[in-house]
C-alpha cells in the first residue's frame, strides 16, 4: 500500500519445494511512494477575448488531474471550485459574468477524485467581453448616473433630469431629436469613438442603466502626457471596485488592455510601459460598473 512501511526477509533453500530451508536474514525496509501532484504554472485567463466565457489555461505534469478555482477577488482561500477534476490543461468559464473580473487558480491531484492535490497556482484575472448594442435609443426620461453605448448611433428624444449625469459614447453620431431636453441641474457627457468593438449581432436595444452603489473616482490623471517611455495613471478611489483600464488608438482600434482588476480604495497607480508603441496619439478608456472616462494620451 502507498506510504506503507513494510519490513523484509529472505531465506534460501536448495529446491523449489523449500527443502533445507536456511535461517531468516536480516531485515531490510521499503515502501512505496504516494504518489505527487505539482502545482500548475502559466495560469492565464482571458482579458474580454470571448463574447460568452472566459478561457483559462495552464501548464502541468503530465498525468496530473487539474481543478479551476474562481473568485472576484484575488484570495484562493475563499475561491469556489469549478466544473471537475480533468486532464486537460484548459478550462472554459461559461458561467462568468459581464462587466465582472474574476480571478482564477488552478490545482493539481494525482486521480479524478482529487488525490494528494497541490497547493493553489498563481492567479490570474479574466473577464468576459462586453457587448455593445449597434444602435440606442432613448425615449423615456434619464436619471441618476447613466453610461449609454452604442457601436453606430445614439438617437436621444428624452430628457435628462435635474441631478442626472448621463454619458453617451457612440462609435459614429450622436443625435438628440426633437423633444430632447437636458434640464437644469443636468450633466450630459457626448463622446465619438470610432470603431468600437461591437460582439454578438447587430440589433436596437436601449442600453443600461448603471448601479449608482459604486462611487467613481474623485481624481483622474496620467502623467507625464505627452511621454516617451513610461507614463503613470494616477486614480482617486473612495471604495473598493473593479475597473477596466484600455488603450485605443485614433482609429478606434483597441491596442491592449492595461488592467481589468479590482482595485482597492485609496491611490492606486498603474504604469504604461511605452515601448511597444507607435509615437501618436492615444485614447485611454476607464470602465467601472457605473462610470466610464476618456482621457488623450500622446506617445512621443
Amino acid at each position: 500500500m502507498q506510504g506503507t512501511t513494510y519490513y523484509y526477509w529472505v531465506r534460501a533453500a536448495t529446491d523449489v519445494n523449500g527443502s533445507n530451508l536456511s535461517a531468516f536474514s536480516s531485515s531490510n525496509s521499503g515502501f512505496a511512494a504516494i504518489p505527487t501532484a505539482t502545482t500548475p504554472t502559466n495560469v492565464a485567463a482571458s482579458d474580454g477575448t470571448f463574447t460568452d466565457k472566459v478561457q483559462v489555461t495552464w501548464s502541468g505534469t503530465v498525468g496530473n488531474y487539474f481543478r479551476v478555482y474562481r473568485n472576484t477577488t484575488n484570495s484562493s482561500g475563499t475561491a469556489t471550485a469549478l466544473g471537475t477534476w480533468q486532464t486537460a490543461t484548459s478550462y472554459d468559464d461559461l458561467t462568468a459574468v459581464v462587466d465582472v473580473t474574476y480571478y482564477y487558480w488552478v490545482r493539481a491531484a494525482t486521480n479524478a477524485s482529487g488525490s494528494n492535490i497541490s497547493a493553489f497556482s498563481a492567479s490570474d484575472a479574466g473577464f468576459k467581453q462586453v457587448c455593445t448594442p449597434a444602435e440606442v435609443n432613448l425615449t423615456t426620461p434619464i436619471t441618476g448616473t447613466v453610461v449609454y453605448e452604442a457601436t453606430s448611433s445614439i438617437n436621444a428624444s428624452s430628457s435628462i433630469e435635474p441631478g442626472a449625469n448621463a454619458t453617451f459614447q457612440s462609435g459614429e453620431t450622436i443625435n438628440l431629436t426633437n423633444g430632447f431636453h437636458a434640464k437644469p441641474g443636468s450633466l450630459l457627457n457626448c463622446i465619438i469613438v470610432p470603431n468600437i468593438q461591437i460582439c454578438g449581432p447587430v440589433n436596437t436595444m436601449e442600453a443600461r442603466t448603471a448601479d449608482l452603489s459604486i462611487t467613481p473616482p474623485s481624481a483622474l490623471k496620467c502623467y507625464p502626457n505627452p511621454f516617451s517611455l513610461n507614463s503613470t495613471i494616477e486614480i482617486e478611489l473612495a471604495e473598493s471596485q473593479n475597473i477596466i483600464i484600455e488603450l485605443y488608438d485614433l482609429t478606434g482600434r483597441r491596442v491592449k488592455v492595461i488592467a481589468a482588476n479590482n482595485f482597492e480604495a485609496g491611490t492606486q497607480k498603474i504604469i504604461i510601459n511605452g515601448s511597444g508603441l507607435t509615437p501618436g496619439a492615444y485614447w485611454i478608456i476607464f470602465k467601472g460598473k457605473n462610470w466610464q472616462r476618456l482621457e488623450k494620451l500622446i506617445r512621443e
